[in-house]
C-alpha cells in the first residue's frame, strides 16, 4: 500500500494516489486536487523518495498500524484499514 501511495504521487497518478487513502482522508485530498489542480498539487507535496518499515502493530484483522522510517531518525506510525476489502490509509 505505501509503495503504491509513493508510486502513484511519483507518477501523478491521481486516481490511484486516491485510491489508497481511507474515505475521510480520500474526500479531504480529492477536494485539494480540484482546488488546485494536479498539477499545482504535486508541486506543493513534500513526496517520499524511499521508506523502510521498522515495526508492525496489528490491531484487529482489518488493522493494522506501521512505524515507517523515512529517513534517519524520521520514523512516524502510519495507520491502514481494510475498507471493502482492500487496504486504506487512515489520517
Amino acid at each position: 500500500m505505501i509503495e503504491t501511495f509513493i508510486w502513484a504521487a511519483g507518477n501523478r497518478d491521481t486516481n490511484a494516489l486516491l485510491a489508497c487513502l481511507a474515505e475521510p482522508m480520500r474526500e479531504s485530498m480529492a477536494r485539494q486536487l480540484a482546488e488546485q489542480g494536479a498539477e499545482e498539487f504535486f508541486k506543493s507535496q513534500l513526496w517520499i523518495p524511499c521508506f523502510r518499515i521498522v515495526d508492525r502493530k496489528d490491531e484487529g484483522p482489518d488493522e493494522v498500524t506501521l512505524t515507517v522510517e523515512l529517513g534517519p531518525g524520521l520514523s512516524n506510525p502510519v495507520k491502514f484499514r481494510r475498507q471493502n476489502g482492500a487496504w486504506a490509509m487512515e489520517p
